[in-house]
């Protein structure tokens, strides 16, 4: 399965977030999934279009430059009058989106070891999903998180946290452990 696009489709915010925390100090170029669902992507007699609003696409749009990476929008889609726009958007948002960064408060760790390992055959469902579902939660009361990986874990990034999330967490060795200990000892929640 794709991850990273069921990432994008169910919660756009996540898939950006995703490909900046496993990509740090990188700039990402990202296509944000612009479909509800698959017919999208072959309705139409073919066409390659969207049936999501224009506000939802310009939202997955800012998502993903809040998030830190660029996006890449086909101007041949259906979609494709809406370039300008979307473009002029964003230029008018710029003081806002240059040099932003995330207002840390909780952290929520994406382990590739449990998702490569404990996940191992169905990597989804088995993991991807509860940290899909605790992200989606989070952003829907509107309390700020981020995505960090096991090696960010490790490098004591948890400390910029008031709070650490460990959704369904099956695989973590002795440095993780010990990274957690030290966060939840120095007063972090978890």
């Amino acid at each position: 399965a794709d991850e990273s696009n069921i990432g994008l489709s169910a919660i756009p915010d996540f898939g950006a977030k995703y490909l900046a925390a496993v990509s740090r100090g990188t700039q990402v170029l990202q296509d944000p999934y612009l479909f509800t669902h698959w017919q999208d992507l072959i309705g139409g007699g073919g066409v390659y279009g969207s049936s999501l609003p224009e506000e939802e696409i310009q939202f997955r749009i800012f998502s993903a430059i809040a998030a830190g990476t660029i996006f890449n929008f086909d101007a041949s889609t259906s979609k494709g009058y809406m370039t300008g726009s979307l473009f002029s958007a964003v230029d008018a948002r710029r003081p806002w989106l240059q040099k932003a960064v995330s207002m840390p408060w909780a952290a929520l760790v994406v382990s590739e070891p449990t998702r490569q390992f404990y996940g191992r055959g169905d990597p989804v469902n088995l993991y991807m999903n509860n940290c899909f579902g605790y992200y989606a939660a989070l952003l829907e009361q509107h309390i700020p998180v981020d995505l960090i990986t096991h090696t960010d874990l490790r490098a004591g990034m948890a400390s910029n946290y008031k709070v650490l999330i460990l959704p369904n967490t099956a695989c973590m060795s002795n440095a993780d452990i010990t990274a957690v200990r030290n966060f939840v000892t120095a007063g972090g929640g978890l």
